[in-house]
This record gives C-alpha cells, structure tokens and sequence, in this order.
C-alpha cells in the first residue's frame, strides 16, 4: 500500500525509522541521501493483548458488553450518517489540516494539508510532501521532492474513487472529507477515518463533551496498532481525529490532526498543466524512478540485534496449505531463513517478490536452506493470507505465526518486514529491519556467508529444482 502522506510526514505510524541508528533525524532532512518513503522501513502494530483489560470475565458480563457494543455501533453510524448528510450537501469544502508530528529523537514536527472540493475540480496539497489534483474527470498526482515527473489517474466517478485508485485505498491521504461527501457506504467512511491503515480497528465507544465551551461527540475506536479518536462538532464536521499507538520496548506516541473546516461555495476552478513532465502510470513506479541512492546499510542487516549471534527462539507453526507444522529446532544442519509479514503492511508486500525471487534462486543452487514466509499480526484471516498468496503466485513456504502469541516477542520484532538468518548450529546470524530494493540480494550475500564458503547440496529428500518441490512440500516426509 502506498502511502503518499506517509513519505516523511506519518513514518512514525507506519513504519519504524526512527529506531535505525542511521537515522539523525525525523523526518529525514535530506531526502537525497534518503528516501522518505515508509515502504524502506517496517511497519509495525502493537501485539495483539491475550486478555484486554475491558474484556468481561463472566459469560454474563460478555452478553452485556456484546449488546452495549452493538448500541454504540448503532449510535456511530447514526452519528456518522448526518456527517454524511452535511458533507454531500454542503455548496463545497475548504479545509486546513494541522499534522502535529512526534519525534523521539528530536522536536516536534508540524505539517499542513489544504483540501479543496469545488463541483467538478478539487485539490489536496500536502506541504514539502505531494499535491493531488481533480480535473476534467482525471486525478493528477506530483510530488514535492520530483518536479521532472506526474502520475495521471481515471476519476471519472470522482475525486475520492480518483484517489482511492491512485494509492491503492486511500491510505495515508487525509482524504475522510471527500469520502463522505461521495459515499453512502458506513464502510468507506469508517476506511477514510482510519488514514493511518491500522489493522483490526472496532468502533468501541461514543462520548459527549465539552470542547472550548462546546458540545462535541468523540468516537473512539481500538485494534492490535493502537486508538483513533475522532471528534465530531455540532455542525457535523470533524474536527479532529487523534492517533495513538504504544510499541512494547518503545515510547507511547500521540499525532493529532486538527480539522478547519469550511462548507461555502468554492468557485475557482482547479487546473493541471503537464507541461514537460514525464508521465508515470503510478505513483510507486514514479517513485522508484526517481527514487535516490540508498545509504549504506539502509534496509539491510541490523547487527545491533541483541539477538545475533545467539540461539534462535524455538518454535513450531503450522504450513499455511495445512500439510503439517514445522519445528525451527527440527531444521538444525541447514540455513533458515523466516520473513516475518502481513497482508496489511506495504513494506512487506513491496519485498514478498524479492523473497520469492530468492528462495526460487536457493532451490535451483541446491543450498541446504529453508526460506519461510512468517505471517504474524494477523489473526482470523486464514482465507485471505490464503488468497493472497494465490493471487500473487508466490511459491514460497508459508507459516502462520499469528496464534503464537510469543513469537515476534521471543525475536524482538517490533515492526515488519523484519527478516531473520539462522545458520546450521541453530544460532542468529543476521536480522534485517525493513525493505530496500535489491533485498533479494542481500539474502544470497547473507546465506552465502551463513552456509561458509562451500555451496553444500541440499538434503537427499530435498528436491533442487522447483518445479519438483511445491511450494509448502513437508520438508521432512516420512
């Protein structure tokens, strides 16, 4: 999922960058010694709590939570109904957004987004980061650090289809205004609320207070990443919506968003002119085009885990094709190689293909290594792991690490993808944080060091080409 906003402005959300030593500052100062886009650097949610603190004991007091849950959904969609109301039929919206950015390693930050929607043309710009622009039934999409280059999208059912399409859901752009102006759907205004892409998020409370001597309405809604609370005025606009997320090991972060908003008539009529700009069929190939030189060691291994060089965590998972589970200890003698992901996270689907790339490249060497793709942070979601997998044609193996509530704990992950190096004496060789194009590379360079200079054969009952082994084959058959 690429996040346009997200390049500097919402890492700390979505990604971890902060928590790499190469990093002097936050967001990058110098975006041509670094790319600001969060898909080079893990995204991460809290862990999943085995017993929430709210979560009734008794079967009794889980029947009255479960219907007091069910009205506060009611009341939100109500709620979230005259919203919707408002925004459709308001003459047109000007809207300023203030961003205010936590930074661990130094001041805070602050950010503006102006939103324009007038009848037919509208704008979004986000400042130092990207402009989107409706036009003439298309979205035209540049960004601030390339002025060589433009990405022309389809918005013939309108500017938030426009931009939905464009960055692939919407994530990222603060874009709730449009969404509720264009749809009818609760879904889709639950979606644009939810800008920073946290997973598994459930509406979970509805509260009236007083704000600067006014009455407003607060929802509040949690999942696995962190809280949002959004706050809505007696004129149905939001005004805010409020991020929090704790990482375990990590400082709590607060990013609030205020909302000015106004519902008069817009009657300049917004334009794109291309003039000498290269077109781009999307904003990711854009990007990667343009995309400046990695520094050293960016996205690649971490040896500053306290785990190198230490005996991996045991554990035993089941195959995601459910032919069996596999026990990290029963695979000592070979390399083992474990991608820890999830559907949710761009960072990792931009680097499944590298991965898949690698293991096809360790099967055609014969290298006694096992390359596994970890999902973790997704709970319930078998079928659509499942499906993923299919649409995509990855053949690598995949375990399902999400009912092992210890395990990204036990291997200190506290963003994804994070990738691990196992050599043959069961011990961690490397741990590499985030995404980097050319990943796929420094997997060979890292197994190869791993296995030592001998390119060994793989085991007998290990099959060296492909198309011999599928893709969750038991490694061990009896």
């Amino acid at each position: 999922m690429f996040k346009i906003i997200t390049l500097a402005a919402l890492a700390t959300i979505n990604c971890i960058s902060y928590a790499h030593p190469e990093h002097d500052h936050f967001p990058p100062e110098h975006p041509s010694d670094h790319p600001d886009h969060p898909s080079d650097h893990p995204e991460h949610p809290s862990d999943h709590p085995e017993h929430p603190s709210d979560h009734p004991e008794h079967p009794s007091d889980a029947a009255a939570a479960g219907s007091d849950s069910a009205a506060v959904q009611k009341q939100v969609e109500a709620l979230l109904t005259e919203v919707h109301k408002a925004y459709k039929d308001a003459a047109g919206i000007s809207e300023t957004l203030t961003i205010d950015l936590p930074n661990p390693m130094g001041e805070s930050e602050t950010m503006t987004v102006e939103l324009v929607v007038g009848e037919n043309s509208g704008s979004i710009v986000a400042q130092d980061q990207a402009t989107f622009i409706y036009a003439d039934n298309k979205i035209y999409a540049t960004l601030n650090e390339v002025d060589n280059a433009y990405v022309e999208g389809d918005a013939s059912d309108g500017f938030y289809a426009g931009i939905v399409a464009m960055t692939e859901g919407g994530g990222g752009v603060p874009s709730w205004s449009l969404a509720f102006r264009a749809s009818d759907d609760y879904e889709v205004w639950l979606d644009a609320l939810n800008m920073f892409g946290f997973p598994g998020m459930t509406i979970d409370s509805l509260e009236s207070k007083e704000v600067d001597g006014k009455n407003v309405s607060v929802i509040g809604s949690a999942g696995p990443a962190g809280r949002i609370e959004v706050t809505v005025n007696n004129a149905k606009q939001i005004t805010s919506i409020v991020a929090s997320i704790a990482q375990p090991g990590m400082p709590s972060m607060e990013i609030p968003i205020n909302a000015v908003t106004s519902f008069d008539e817009v009657t300049t009529v917004t334009t794109f002119d291309a003039g000498d700009r290269k077109k781009f069929n999307s904003l990711e190939e854009m990007f990667m085009a343009n995309m400046p030189e990695m520094p050293e060691g960016a996205g690649g291994a971490s040896p500053e885990s306290k785990l190198t060089g230490k005996t991996a965590p045991d554990f035993t998972l089941e195959r995601m094709d459910g032919s069996g589970k596999v026990t990290l200890s029963d695979l000592k003698g070979e390399v083992v190689v474990l991608d820890f992901w999830a559907t949710w996270c761009g960072p990792c689907k931009r680097g499944l293909p590298g991965l898949n790339k690698f293991d096809a490249w360790v099967q055609e060497e014969g290298l006694k290594v096992q390359v596994f793709a970890v999902n973790v942070w997704e709970e319930n979601a078998d079928e659509k792991i499942k499906k993923f997998w299919a649409d995509n044609k990855y053949t690598t193996k995949v375990l399902m690490g999400s009912a092992d509530k210890k395990l990204t704990e036990n291997y200190q992950i506290s963003g994804i993808p994070t990738t691990a190096i196992i050599g043959t004496d069961g011990k961690i060789v490397e741990m590499h944080s985030g995404y980097a194009p050319g990943m796929d590379e420094k997997l060979k360079e890292s197994v190869i060091k791993a296995l030592g200079t001998a390119m060994e054969s793989a085991k007998p009952d290990h099959p060296e080409h492909p198309s011999d082994h599928p893709s969750d084959h038991p490694d061990h058959p009896n």
